[in-house]
């Protein structure tokens, strides 16, 4: 998430301070996220950002305490540290505590998105294949996946994915290269803007149904592709990937969502449950009941144990 800086250093200085409230549910936002400081992440998009730019590891810091900036620049610059003048609107007024010159460019990528990263996916083929989840859409400025084992353009098994009218899409492959016949663009009424929804997408041999908040909306057949077949690639909650490399992020807030090796004949009922009761253990692949609301890890609660990492 990206808020624009105040006009002036006065307004700047006065909305530092605030305060941001999350959901139960899992929030999947769009932000930047440094490798320095964390484990290694898993093969992720990275974005270049041309210019400088530069943070302090602390908001405040006391005389005689240290301070450390962090720098990315694809420029020749110079940085200055200052104490502020009696005047905040004119730098003119500002003490020059220390001068940088002649710092050299050094770029350092960025990897925005953020989402659920299940290294142990699905495996094999089936005739018939069920997910479901709770979501609540924000932003979505391109095709984003909120469900994906899917991994473009030649690990292609199946995804849902999110587009920017808020329309879905639904892949069932066989796990290799991506076909263009197997991507179907469904039918019904567009989700909106931060209203939950309930979502099932199945597929049973030729015959797949998408169903939205208990009612059927989208049903089509896929005569080439009567099995879904996973690649062995990670299962991603709110991403997929593009060679290799974590993408297409969602903007949402995701609740309950769980993939069974079976049509899910109890749609209603799901949606009447309001992602508060977990679901029948019958061939359920994976349920990530999102209930942590500490901590990098997500658990699964099936026999499975495909537990995701943050």
């Amino acid at each position: 998430m990206v808020r624009r800086m105040a006009a002036t250093r006065r307004e700047f200085i006065k909305h530092t301070g605030f305060a941001v409230a999350g959901t139960v549910a899992l929030t999947l936002k769009p932000h930047a996220i440094g490798a320095a400081g964390n484990s290694k992440i898993p093969p992720h998009g990275a974005l270049q950002l041309a210019g400088f730019h530069a943070y302090a590891d602390r908001e405040s810091v006391a005389a005689g305490d240290s301070i450390s900036f962090h720098a990315s620049s694809t420029v020749n610059s110079t940085l200055s540290v200052c104490r502020l003048g009696l005047k905040v609107d004119d730098p003119a007024r500002d003490e020059v505590l220390r001068r940088f010159e002649g710092i050299r460019p050094k770029g350092q990528p960025i990897f925005p998105g953020s989402y659920v990263h299940v290294q142990k996916g699905l495996r094999g083929s089936f005739a018939e294949f069920s997910f479901e989840c709770w979501i609540r859409p924000w932003k979505v400025r391109s095709s984003a996946a909120i469900i994906s084992q899917y991994d473009y353009p030649n690990h292609c098994g199946f995804a849902l994915f999110l587009n920017p009218d808020l329309t879905l899409s639904c892949y069932f492959g066989d796990g290799r290269v991506f076909q263009p016949a197997s991507l179907h663009l469904c039918a019904g009424p567009p989700l909106k803007h931060q209203r939950w929804r309930h979502l099932v997408a199945q597929k049973q041999y030729a015959d797949c149904r998408l169903w939205v908040d208990g009612k059927l909306a989208d049903n089509w057949p896929l005569f080439s592709q009567h099995f879904v077949t996973m690649p062995d690639r990670p299962l991603r909650i709110g991403a997929a990937a593009i060679n290799g490399e974590a993408g297409q992020f969602l903007d949402a807030d995701v609740a309950m969502p769980c993939v069974y090796g079976r049509v899910l004949h109890e749609v209603e009922a799901r949606f009447a449950a309001k992602a508060l009761k977990s679901p029948a253990s019958e061939n359920l692949l994976a349920c990530w009941p999102l209930s942590e609301e500490r901590g990098g890890q997500v658990a699964d609660i099936s026999r499975h144990k495909r537990h995701g990492r943050i």
